[in-house]
């Protein structure tokens, strides 16, 4: 499933769209895309409040007001591969932190787990009038 027609991400683009740190989606979360997936959302949200070593989280505080996200990410191969997941909310309204940390890590650990980037540092929008928004998952490593 496509994500639309909004621009292909990577690090130039983000600094030609001149995203700014405010514009971030929880630019101050640690967590890493290796492992296998949860199937349990209770025991992904210790784990992540574990992640944060003390920092304060509140997994259902609301980061995302909208039914569903694509969220567009790059893997680190010969081609700069362009990977794009889709993720909808369980309400049909908004993702709290813990659910929309929990459904993009089991969608994408698989293809992450073993990159070098697969830190977490921050949802960035991608400007447009896109439906569903679209976001490029920034990764570090």
């Amino acid at each position: 499933m496509s994500c639309g027609t909004g621009p292909q991400v990577n690090s130039a683009l983000a600094v030609a769209m001149n995203v700014h740190r405010k514009d971030v989606v929880m630019p101050d979360l640690a967590w890493s895309f290796i492992g296998n997936t949860y199937s349990s959302r209770a025991e992904f949200e210790r784990e992540l409040r574990e992640a944060q070593h003390g920092a304060p989280l509140e997994p259902g505080e609301l980061v995302l007001l909208v039914p569903e996200v694509c969220v567009r990410y790059e893997l680190q191969d010969d081609e700069g591969s362009q990977e794009e997941v889709t993720l909808r909310a369980d309400d049909g309204f908004a993702f709290s932190v813990g659910e929309l940390m929990f459904k993009l890590h089991n969608a994408v650990v698989a293809k992450l787990s073993e990159q070098d980037h697969h830190f977490f540092e921050g949802l960035r929008p991608i400007k447009g009038n896109d439906k569903p928004p679209i976001y490029s998952l920034w990764l570090g490593s």
